[in-house]
């Protein structure tokens, strides 16, 4: 692990790395003018072209995290990063070394510790910034992320780890940006890793065991917050099932109305607002919609989209929502006058009735049931193991990228990943090694009993 592995990046790439395209939520910019302080809420797209237009300006600052709203902990959208602040200068470690030997101690440790390389490495005016992107996780998982943040401060605590405002809501500086014109200019090296965060809370804390419920059957769902991006993707999709379904001579003019309003409305959930009368005048013309004048036609939609961009909140029924249009599966249904037999030819997904919704989730685990039984689902917990000890030693011993071991397995990220979770928590239960040894020897004796055979 060295920082040749990194590259330079400016500001634009900086945050195109921190908050990708196709995230939900906004993000938080603040910038110091005139000796006080504004910020501003919006979209990653927003937030990457003002970054890119105030690149090397002093004082600027963006949030780690994306919110539903104004930047507050009870505003989390996701979580997607972890983070330490090193004020090394402040430490003995630091005695007549530079930053870029710092650095290289601080890579070294992490791998003598068997921890994730971070994924961005900020040279500031006297210290370090690392930071981890992790692949989003929900906001109702904030305690675990919490004791992962502060197990890595505990973890470089040698180093001058702070522990001063690194919270949910915190916000680190922008590529390139300084507090003041006289210091010496910032650095951020990047490379291309986002890790999964069990991956992470597993090397810092160990392996997080969750009991098995005593009985799961009735068990109450899952309280998350759904992703309402891809669940108004899945209504767009819906909607344009139902208009193949559909001659349009046959469709009378007051549904035609119906069917641009919920496609713009849709645009408005997935889409920046500049772009959503583009996408909705491309999806118009596919099925022959009137698509003139949309800006005009549905101005108020628009106006929505763009006051939940820029963080804008309304309370409705004694709750705080976003300002978007918004339109229940079932009010949708009745507004294009979808019968049962479309649902059905058209496979609906989320407009179609409960009944047909639950038949399709029996199907979907009768037929995870039966491809589990002909051998063709996912590989055993002994051969997972197995994989993820090697994984282990590709990722520490030769330090490959994730790319680069699924290229020599042949498997994707995600399972090669899963493999080494399920190694860690195999060593903690066994630190010997003994028992991975024993189930690799079995492996090995049974090929070659069954290669005998055949």
């Amino acid at each position: 692990m060295s920082l040749r592995d990194y590259r330079e990046l400016n500001a634009r790439e900086h945050l195109e790395a921190l908050h990708p395209a196709g995230s939900s939520g906004v993000v938080c910019y603040a910038s110091k003018q005139a000796g006080a302080w504004f910020q501003s809420h919006g979209s990653p797209e927003w937030a990457r072209q003002q970054a890119a237009e105030k690149e090397g300006c002093k004082e600027q600052h963006v949030s780690f995290q994306r919110y539903i709203g104004i930047r507050n902990s009870d505003a989390l959208a996701e979580l997607s990063a972890l983070y330490v602040d090193l004020d090394f200068y402040r430490t003995t470690a630091a005695c007549n070394k530079t930053q870029q030997e710092i650095a290289e101690a601080v890579l070294a440790h992490l791998d003598e510790n068997f921890l994730p390389r971070p994924s961005l490495v900020y040279f500031t005016h006297q210290g370090l910034h690392l930071t981890w992107l992790i692949k989003p996780i929900p906001a109702h998982k904030l305690d675990q992320w919490i004791k992962v943040q502060t197990g890595l401060q505990a973890m470089l605590a040698g180093f001058g780890a702070s522990t001063k405002n690194q919270g949910e809501c915190a916000m680190m500086r922008v590529a390139g940006s300084n507090r003041h014109d006289t210091y010496k200019k910032t650095y951020l090296y990047g490379n291309d890793e986002r890790y999964n965060f069990a991956l992470i809370e597993t090397a810092v804390s160990g392996p997080r065991i969750i009991p098995r419920p005593a009985e799961r059957r009735g068990a109450p769902p899952a309280t998350g917050m759904k992703n309402k991006t891809t669940l108004w993707r899945t209504n767009l999709t819906d909607i344009e099932k139902v208009l193949a379904c559909r001659r349009m001579s046959e469709i009378p003019q007051s549904m035609v109305e119906d069917f641009v309003l919920l496609i713009v409305v849709a645009c408005s959930w997935i889409y920046a607002p500049e772009h959503i009368v583009k996408e909705a005048q491309k999806i118009c013309v596919k099925f022959s919609l009137p698509c003139s004048n949309l800006n005009e036609r549905f101005s108020s939609v628009i106006k929505r989209a763009e006051q939940a961009a820029d963080g804008e909140q309304k309370t409705f029924k004694g709750t705080i929502r976003t300002t978007r249009y918004h339109y229940t599966a079932q009010k949708m249904i009745a507004m294009l006058k979808i019968t049962k037999e479309e649902m059905i030819r058209a496979n609906l997904r989320n407009l179609a009735t409960k009944d047909l919704k639950e038949q399709r989730k029996k199907q979907q685990r009768k037929e995870r049931r039966a491809t589990r039984a002909n051998g063709r689902h996912n590989m055993t917990s002994s051969e997972r193991i197995i994989l993820g000890k090697e994984v282990d030693r590709y990722r520490n011993a030769e330090g490959l990228t994730w790319k680069q071991i699924a290229q020599l397995n042949g498997k994707s990220v995600r399972t090669l990943q899963r493999s080494q979770v399920a190694y860690l928590e195999h060593q903690a239960h066994y630190p010997n090694g003994t028992r991975i040894d024993n189930l690799e020897n079995v492996f090995v004796i049974l090929r070659f009993e069954f290669a005998k055979l055949y």
